[in-house]
């Protein structure tokens, strides 16, 4: 694989209005960095805060590592998503998923913290408080792997649909999300089984298309998106305390799964009745 060929394949998938489109948020987060308004300001506090506190927390940041970890992670992920998903002829599913995520998952995993809060923890009402952009960082993980798993079902021929392939995704960022989180093995160990059955397949999968001399960058692709997957899902968890029994990553991974499931049945809906209609 040569240089120009890896150029113009990213070319070919993204244009310079997708970069420009995608610089409007670090640039939007670096403004309020830098700006005189305070992370103790934008804090949220589930049960406490209003739904307008859910979104503004997304641009509070404690220091420069925190903001460059998140703006870091939103890049890659989102722009790994796009190569993937604009090599199948959905841009538009992509784009779709992104605003869906940044309009729904943050009052989704602000009602969802709430409730889990007033279930578990009432005493932490009030308390519990946090800020962000990794909220959705960790949502977009959804994303990649429903992107993963339509890039690999169209592209590299895999027999299994795009649904139960990201479920398969999901089951192993729940494990890494737990194992962190200190969970037996009798829960574990269902999630491991999960995942590794489907890595197997994968392989097993990519083994027999590396045959394929025009699908080695779409094979390479792949393998990126599921390393990206797998170690963007083990960052989330590693060096993040867990306050009050609640994880903000795994409450917003969750909902961004939910919401790009939500767009994909959507668009399936979309096109079916399409179909018909023609």
């Amino acid at each position: 694989m040569s240089t120009s060929q890896l150029s113009r394949f990213v070319r070919d998938r993204i244009s310079r209005r997708d970069v420009a489109v995608h610089l409007v948020v670090p640039v939007t987060l670096v403004v309020v960095y830098v700006s005189p308004v305070t992370f103790e300001s934008v804090l949220f506090r589930p049960g406490v805060s209003g739904w307008q506190a859910a979104y503004l927390s997304l641009v509070g940041h404690a220091n420069l590592a925190h903001l460059a970890g998140n703006v870091f992670g939103y890049l890659v992920l989102s722009l790994l998503s796009l190569l993937l998903l604009a090599g199948v002829s959905r841009r538009r599913f992509y784009y779709a998923s992104v605003a869906s995520i940044l309009v729904f998952v943050p009052p989704l995993s602000a009602l969802v913290s709430e409730l889990y809060l007033r279930r578990t923890a009432p005493e932490a009402i009030g308390y519990y408080r946090g800020a962000g952009f990794s909220l959705v960082v960790a949502a977009l993980v959804g994303l990649l792997a429903v992107a993963i798993a339509i890039h690999q079902r169209e592209r590299l021929r895999f027999p299994v649909p795009p649904g139960p392939t990201s479920g398969c995704l999901f089951l192993i960022a729940t494990f890494v999300a737990l194992a962190y989180a200190g969970w037996t093995a009798l829960v574990l160990t269902p999630l491991g089984v999960s995942g590794l059955a489907y890595l197997s397949l994968s392989g097993w999968n990519v083994k027999r298309m590396l045959r394929d001399p025009n699908a080695a960058l779409d094979v390479s692709l792949y393998v990126s998106g599921v390393l990206i997957f797998l170690g963007s899902t083990s960052d989330l968890f590693l060096a993040v305390r867990v306050t009050a029994g609640v994880h903000p990553h795994l409450v917003g991974l969750v909902c961004g799964f939910v919401v790009v499931w939500a767009v994909l049945a959507a668009s399936r809906l979309h096109s079916s009745v399409s179909g018909i209609l023609v």
